[in-house]
């Protein structure tokens, strides 16, 4: 994760923001979530947004920089078939709250955005045998789906000055799905 990090600022001199956008899903029964599906969702989605934002605080702390996390609806509310994934963003919420309170006082921003029915391929997940479709749906947009675009718009907001103001917080971008 350094590496990366490092090769940021070596080529732009200095680094401004963090969007951690990476993450995986995979639906199961949770009786029959295997330790390692756990573990490997955990790892990417909470694991992986702690190591570059461990990294990447430094630079941030010298330019007054901004930390957006990519978490989820699923982490705030129960998410059937989807307990590690909940579980993981869940920690991304907390673990951005406390990123927040922590740095504050030193000019460092951090948000959580939370995505509910959006059009990426992690929308369209397989679902295991004997699933109950309407659990799968309350979370679902009042719109449909919407592309991703939505997201990376609000993205950008939190990193520009204009959301000087706000930090420590979780933004729905669901279409009413947690109204």
């Amino acid at each position: 994760m350094c590496g990366i990090v490092a090769a940021c600022v070596a080529r732009f001199g200095k680094l401004n923001g963090l969007a951690n956008i990476a993450g995986i899903i995979q639906f199961e029964h949770t009786d029959k979530t295997s330790f390692e599906l756990w573990r490997r969702i955990l790892s990417v989605n909470l694991d992986g947004t702690f190591l570059m934002m461990r990294e990447s605080i430094p630079h941030l702390l010298e330019t007054r920089g901004v930390i957006v996390n990519t978490g989820s609806t699923a982490g705030l509310m129960g998410l059937p078939y989807g307990a590690a994934y909940g579980a993981s963003k869940g920690g991304v919420h907390a673990l951005t709250r406390a990123v927040a309170v922590e740095y504050s006082d030193r000019g460092l921003r951090c948000n959580s955005v939370c995505p509910a029915s959006i059009e990426t391929a992690m929308g369209r997940p397989k679902f295991p045998e004997g699933v109950d479709m309407r659990l799968l749906m309350r979370p679902a947009s009042l719109h449909g789906p919407r592309p991703p675009e939505v997201v990376a718009d609000l993205i950008a907001f939190l990193m520009s000055d204009e959301a000087l103001h706000v930090t420590g917080e979780e933004i729905r971008v669901d279409g009413a799905a947690l109204a």
